[in-house]
């Protein structure tokens, strides 16, 4: 009676192992689908504020474009260039070149700001050589413009010249949250 006693406390000691087992990683499940969750939502706050930092950048240039678009057109409006003399002709080609170049950069600056957010987003799990150099500069392109327009000077100083073969999104993401944290104080 005590060895069926005993073969049947331990099947129900191998079933509740079981049944904790399974419990256990349903749970572990849970878990790692909690974190996946608060992850992305981590990660949509973060293109909130990359999107509005992109708003900060972009609009002091599409001010400028604007500008630049207004003049040439005011200015070809009211007949300033007189095209009946060479001269004329060649002031009016000059304002024309130069305020489509000064178009062009904008245009290159708006260009290159998508890019850089665009590189910032991907997910590069390939680790490169870079110093700390580079990695400041790539993230005051970033977040540079929004620092300038709320009135805060930062001040880089680097000394080494030292290459790190690093992760450099993600560092640069450590650097980017450390200033936007500097900046909400």
């Amino acid at each position: 009676e005590n060895a069926v006693h005993g073969c049947k406390s331990h099947l129900e000691l191998i079933q509740i192992n079981q049944t904790l087992e399974r419990r256990i990683e349903e749970e572990v499940a849970k878990n790692r689908e909690k974190d996946k969750h608060i992850l992305q939502q981590s990660r949509l706050a973060q293109m909130g504020e990359m999107i509005s930092m992109i708003a900060h950048q972009w609009r002091q240039p599409l001010g400028s474009i604007s500008a630049v678009a207004a003049s040439i057109k005011l200015k070809l409006s009211l007949n300033r260039f007189d095209q009946t003399t060479p001269e004329g002709q060649e002031a009016c080609k000059l304002f024309l070149q130069e305020g489509m170049g000064k178009i062009e950069s904008y245009v290159q600056f708006l260009t290159h700001t998508i890019d850089d957010f665009r590189n910032f987003f991907k997910p590069n799990k390939q680790k490169e050589s870079v110093t700390l150099s580079q990695l400041l500069n790539r993230t005051l392109e970033i977040i540079g413009k929004a620092l300038e327009i709320n009135g805060i000077t930062l001040n880089v100083e680097t000394q080494s010249n030292y290459e790190i073969f690093t992760y450099a999104n993600e560092v640069t993401q450590v650097i980017l949250n450390i200033l936007k944290n500097a900046e909400d104080v």
